[in-house]
């Protein structure tokens, strides 16, 4: 879970217990008035507290996941011929779907070569995070990189089988991977 999840979780949790420690409050007030109690007290401040707090809870669950870029930079680095130095065709290519140094994706290239499972493995850890449109922009990233310096042998089986793993049927790895090809 990210850090930003974990803060979102621990924010919106605070505030319901601020919020229903206010409503509680309230209540006993409330029940304690109708019984011949004088005062009736309405725990204002916790509730407005409460409930501001659950909802910046709500909005930092709900923004979007810097993680995001980093599932479509490691995924793009996976397929630069020589992760030490990519090419600057290379480097192109996936600056056209994510604005990142030379150093980052050089970086992000060796990183993915280590990692335990390959690209397999990277994509699975990471399903729960990935949405249609970020699987979109994985495959027409690596097409991008992929054709960078010229067109590689077994790209097509590559990109279906990257498809599949991304849930996305070969026509729709077809139509993604036209389109960009008729942009080139």
């Amino acid at each position: 879970m990210s850090s930003v999840n974990e803060r979102a979780k621990l924010n919106m949790l605070i505030g319901a217990g601020i919020f229903g420690l206010g409503v509680a409050v309230t209540g006993i007030s409330h029940a304690a008035s109708q019984h011949g109690g004088r005062y009736l007290v309405v725990a204002y401040g916790a509730l407005i507290v409460g409930g501001l707090q659950f909802l910046v809870g709500m909005l930092q669950s709900s923004g979007p996941q810097p993680k995001t870029v980093d599932l479509i930079v490691g995924s793009l680095a996976f397929f630069v011929r020589n992760p030490e130095a990519p090419s600057a065709n290379e480097i192109k290519a996936i600056n056209l779907f994510v604005q990142i140094s030379a150093e980052e994706i050089r970086d992000a290239a060796i990183a993915m070569r280590r990692q335990d499972g390959g690209l397999n493995g990277f994509l699975a850890r990471n399903n729960d995070r990935i949405t249609r449109d970020v699987a979109k922009k994985i495959i027409q990233g690596v097409y991008a990189v992929v054709i960078a310096d010229g067109l590689r042998e077994g790209t097509p089986e590559a990109l279906n089988f990257l498809g599949r793993l991304l849930y996305l049927s070969e026509a729709e790895v077809a139509e993604l991977v036209g389109g960009l090809a008729q942009q080139a």
